[in-house]
C-alpha cells in the first residue's frame, strides 16, 4: 500500500486482537518448559521424519490454495461477492486483492483475514493439532474472534491515522 501507518495499524490490530483473546480466555496454569521435558523424550529420527511430513503438506497446501484462489480469481473476476469470501479461504490472495480494491472496507477485511487467517492456514494447523489434545473447533472460534477484533480495533486506529 506504500502507506506504513496503514500496515503499522495493521500489524498492531492483529497482534492487539491475539493478545486480547488470550487474555480474555486463558485458563490455568501453562506448564513449564522443565515440565515438559519431562514427559517427553527426544526421538530425533522422528521427529526429522514428522518435520519433512509437515513441511510436505505444508507446501501442498499451500500450493492447493494458489490454483484453487487464482481460478476463482479469473472466473469471478472483479466480483465483490469474490473479495468477501477470499479472507475465509486464503489470506495472501485475499490481502492483494483488497488492497487493489482500496477503500477504508477493504483494509477493515484486510484486518479480519490477517485476523482469521484463511482455511489454508487452519487446515495445516489442524494437520498439527491432529497429534494433540487441544480441538480445532476451538481453534476456528478464537481464529473467527481475533479476525473481529483485529478488525474492529484497525478501524478505530484507521480513524485516528487519517
Amino acid at each position: 500500500l506504500g502507506d506504513t501507518r496503514i500496515g503499522l495499524a495493521l500489524y498492531f490490530s492483529v497482534v492487539a486482537a491475539s493478545l486480547l483473546y488470550g487474555f480474555l480466555t486463558r485458563r490455568g496454569s501453562v506448564p513449564s518448559v522443565a515440565e515438559g521435558r519431562k514427559r517427553q523424550r527426544l526421538d530425533l529420527s522422528r521427529s526429522i521424519s514428522s518435520a519433512a511430513t509437515a513441511c510436505l503438506g505444508i507446501v501442498v497446501t499451500v500450493t492447493l490454495f494458489s490454483v484453487v484462489t487464482g481460478l476463482l480469481c479469473e472466473v469471478a473476476g472483479e466480483s465483490t461477492l469474490l473479495s468477501l469470501i477470499l479472507p475465509f479461504i486464503e489470506v495472501s490472495t485475499a490481502c492483494s486483492r483488497l488492497c487493489e480494491m482500496g477503500g477504508g472496507l477493504s483494509l477493515i477485511l484486510v484486518a479480519f483475514a490477517l485476523g482469521f487467517s484463511g482455511l489454508s492456514v487452519h487446515l495445516q494447523i489442524r494437520s498439527a493439532l491432529a497429534d494433540t489434545d487441544l480441538g480445532y473447533s476451538r481453534f476456528l472460534r478464537g481464529k473467527l474472534v481475533i479476525g473481529l477484533l483485529a478488525a474492529a480495533i484497525f478501524s478505530i486506529l484507521q480513524m485516528l491515522i487519517k
